[in-house]
Formats: C-alpha cells, structure tokens, sequence
C-alpha cells in the first residue's frame, strides 16, 4: 500500500487504500480534491482504493502547504511551549491485526507518501500525530479488508495534551559524590507519566527519582541533566537544569592557599587553606623549577586546614592543592601560589662529649644545608642523667654557642655540683639566622671534675 497522507484546512485528510489482497494506500492532499461522500471512490488521478478520512478535533486547522497548525486559544493553552508558530513534526502510521505482523512507519513530511503491505482481513490502523508544542493527535480504526470494495473509513483524531514538568531539583552528596534528581509532572488529561533522562558524557535514566554518580566526572562532560515526561500517547515535555561544578563529581577546589617559610619548621613550609566542603583529603603539589619535575604529597583528614612541606628543591617552586573525595576522586587544583622560595634544611650529626677532667669537649660535623647556606650559630643544651632528655624538645639549662659557621667543636666547664660524677646527656641545634634545625643525637659523658 502506498500511504499518500494530505492535509486541508476544512479539517480532514484523506487515505486511500485500493480494492487488493496487498493493498496500495494513500492518504491524499486534499486541499485539491472533490467530495468525501459516497462509497468512498477516489477522485481522479488518485490509486483506485477506498479512502481513509482523518478527521480533526473542532478548534484545529491545518495548512496542507506548511503543515502549519491553527489551533483555538483553549487547545493553544494545552501546549507544553509556545504556540506561535505550531505545526506538524511527525505522522506515524500502524497497521496491526490477527495472524498480522504489525507495521509501523513514519510518513516523511515532504512527500506525505510510504509503502507498506497490507493483506486482506481485520486490520486495525492508527494515527499519530505529533507537533511541535507538546500536542498530539491520535484515532484508530478497525476495517475488515477484503478485496473489491471500498468503503471510506475515518478516523477521528483527538487531542492529547502533553505533561506538564511542575518540579525538577537536584541534592548533591559530597561524601559520595553522587546527584539524586528528581522530577515531578502532571498530565491534564490524567494520563499516567513516564520518567527519562539524559545528563553528563551520554549519561541516561528512567524513573522519576534517579542518581548520577559523578565519581568519574569531568568538566568537559558537560554539567546539564534533563528530564523528560512522557504521558505515553504521543504528548511530552522536558525541563533542564545545570548543575554547579563543585556539586556535581569533583569537590571545589580549596582556597585562600598561602605558602610562608616559619623559623619553627626546620626546612619546610607551611601551608594554609580555606578547606572545600565534603573533603576526605587533600593533594598537594608543586613544580622544582630546578629539576623540571612535579612532586605531590597526600593528606588523608579532610578536616585539616594546614600542614608543612618540606619540599627539598633549590630553586624556588610553585604550590597548589586540590580536595579529594572518599572515592578518592581529585578535584580541580586552587591557584598556584609562588615562586617560594624552599628553606633550607638543617642538621647536627655525629656529636661526640669527651671528659677532660673538669671540663667537657664536644666535637660535632658542621652542618650546612642542601642549598649550601651554613649555620650562623649553635645552642647546646644538657641535662644530668636524673633528669629526662626528649629529642626535639630540649629544654632547661643549656648554653649559647654563636661563634662563626666554621665552628665544629667546644670545651665547656663540668656544671658543679650536680655534674660532677654523674653521666651527663647534650644535645645541640643549629640556626641559619630564620631557621633552627631539629636537634642532634645525644651524647653521653661523666665528668669526673679532675
């Protein structure tokens, strides 16, 4: 059957569908033709058949031309968008029936013409017209095809008005880094809603409360997810919304980073921050303009708002940081901060205390730093074995040594009387003038006072 599908503007279309057991069809343009009475013979030039009458809804003109629709302002009011200017965007055709396979075609719009077969019997044929604005239009009917009559069928084509979206919101989580959607509409007609949508990197979903998981999220991915309602005849309608990028997949990145050296972290720098909310840690990382390398160090408490770094490079390097999620997920980096210069890094060894009768000689390894700069000045500090030594908190009685760089050895007086006879613990720190190293081993001596 070829389906020759026509508009005019009194509001019906003809199809014709000749007298065969494989039937040749068509709906004719009848903007041109004569009559629809009779028994249903087609008008001259047209396949010989019976015809097939769409009959529109009272209110709706169609031009033949345009497929342009003219619509009462109360259907109008139904449309899910504009109605100016509204036409015609698709017409599908159905052919079913018993011991039948069913055909569904599509009619092209600018030759309103398809082939399909069609073998005698009870068939039942149904329409679908789609527009523009969310309206459809839809009829059937059921015809005994038997060869050698023609009878005019019609179908009469009611409106469908499309869903209307009332809500479309999103609740970000950023523990999971996952988006729950959700999407609300109603159906003037009472039609039952179905759900769709589409989102991120080709991402889709049915349902009216659906999750995104945005653990491998990207920004070239795009940040718009759009819901479609469906009332399941034909009518729909679609909202959108465009997500944040911080609520989406990657946490925000971090802000307000500042990098300062700090006299009380021998060789490292510290950082602080503005934390990003839903962190589960942070990466740092910073570029040795030196080496041409870029180095990165984790923090694993998403809590925290600053830390050290000891970055170790001779040249002054550039600072960023970036939150990660508990999926482990690494966010979009803060602004670099630098160049900042790298302190260097501090250290006494090989410190050895000797008695020489009452006094003491302690001889240690001059220390100079990885960046070549040397220690301006020494403090030692002692303790008597009664008392308690802690490596990197030496506090109490000590003494100030602030000769030149070139300094690797003292004689100091036995301390009397405590001293005399009883092993004595020292330790000694170095200072560049900004920085002070952590302390030396320690080292053990008892002063005999002779």
């Amino acid at each position: 059957m070829v389906f020759e599908i026509g508009m005019k503007s009194s509001g019906r279309s003809r199809l014709f569908l000749p007298a065969l057991g494989l039937c040749l069809l068509s709906i004719a343009a009848l903007v041109n033709c004569g009559g629809f009475g009779g028994n249903g013979a087609p008008d001259n030039g047209s396949p010989a058949g019976r015809a097939l009458e769409l009959v529109w809804p009272d209110g709706v003109e169609v031009d033949r031309l345009t497929s342009k629709l003219s619509l009462r302002s109360d259907i109008a009011s139904k449309a899910s968008g504009s109605s100016h200017p509204s036409y015609i965007t698709n017409i599908t055709l159905q052919v079913s029936g018993e011991g039948f396979e069913t055909i569904t075609e599509t009619i092209p719009l600018d030759t309103l013409s398809i082939t399909v077969n069609v073998t005698s019997g009870t068939r039942r044929f149904d329409v679908v017209v789609e527009t523009n604005i969310g309206i459809t239009f839809s009829g059937f009917a059921v015809v005994n095809i038997v060869p050698g009559t023609f009878p005019t069928i019609f179908i009469e084509l009611t409106l469908n008005a499309p869903p209307n979206i009332i809500d479309i919101n999103a609740t970000f989580d950023h523990n999971s880094l996952t988006v729950s959607l959700f999407c609300d509409a109603s159906d003037p007609d009472g039609d039952p809603v179905s759900y769709s949508w589409n989102g991120p990197g080709g991402w889709t979903a049915t349902g009216q409360n659906v999750t995104y998981n945005g653990s491998n999220w990207n920004a070239s991915m795009g940040t718009r997810f759009t819901c479609f309602a469906s009332d399941g005849q034909g009518g729909f309608a679609s909202a959108f919304l465009d997500q944040p990028t911080d609520q989406i997949g990657q946490l925000a990145a971090p802000t307000n980073l500042t990098v300062t050296q700090s006299p009380t972290n021998n060789g490292k720098l510290n950082l602080d921050w503005t934390p990003s909310n839903g962190a589960n840690g942070y990466r740092i990382e910073w570029f040795d303009g030196n080496t041409s390398s870029t180095n990165t160090e984790d923090i694993t408490d998403g809590t925290t708002t600053s830390t050290t770094l000891q970055c170790g490079a001779t040249a002054p390097i550039d600072v960023k940081i970036a939150a990660v999620s508990i999926t482990g997920a690494v966010g979009p980096f803060s602004a670099k901060v630098g160049p900042v210069k790298c302190p260097g890094v501090l250290e006494v060894t090989n410190l050895t205390a000797v008695d020489a009768n009452i006094n003491v000689d302690l001889t240690w390894t001059n220390s100079v730093n990885h960046l070549g700069q040397a220690a301006t000045s020494y403090t030692i500090y002692y303790k008597t074995a009664s008392t308690t030594v802690t490596i990197g908190t030496a506090t109490g009685n000590f003494f100030d040594i602030t000769g030149t760089p070139a300094t690797d050895s003292v004689s100091i007086s036995c301390q009397s009387p405590g001293d005399i006879g009883n092993n004595t613990a020292y330790i000694i720190t170095a200072s560049d003038g900004t920085y002070t190293s952590t302390v030396s081993q320690v080292a053990f001596v008892t002063c005999d006072g002779t």
